[in-house]
């Protein structure tokens, strides 16, 4: 079904697709630990404002096309935060923060 009014990607469903897939591991059982919401909301912050982005501000004819994009930034948020706080629970950053 097409719309007559362009649809646009939504960023408050981006992040929650976001904090849905990192909440929930691929088991299916909830993840050990608390979730950093500021840490979530200054990646998608910054990811958003990106050029590698730009797709979120483009209109498109359908749902579905931009529930599409929606789901990739997502999952581009979701690793870019995994990866994140697997370098914050190394040793060797560990080691290095409690030189500082």
């Amino acid at each position: 079904m097409e719309f007559a009014n362009p649809v646009y990607p939504m960023r408050a469903v981006i992040r929650c697709k976001a904090k849905q897939q990192l909440m929930t591991n691929i088991d299916g059982t909830s993840l050990e630990e608390r979730l950093d919401e500021a840490l979530l909301n200054e990646l998608a912050t910054t990811l958003f404002q990106s050029e590698h982005c730009d797709a979120i501000y483009e209109p498109y004819t359908t749902r579905q096309a931009a529930t599409a994009v929606e789901d990739e930034v997502a999952l581009e948020l979701a690793a870019a935060y995994q990866r994140i706080m697997q370098q914050r629970n190394s040793p060797i950053v560990q080691t290095l923060n409690a030189l500082l």
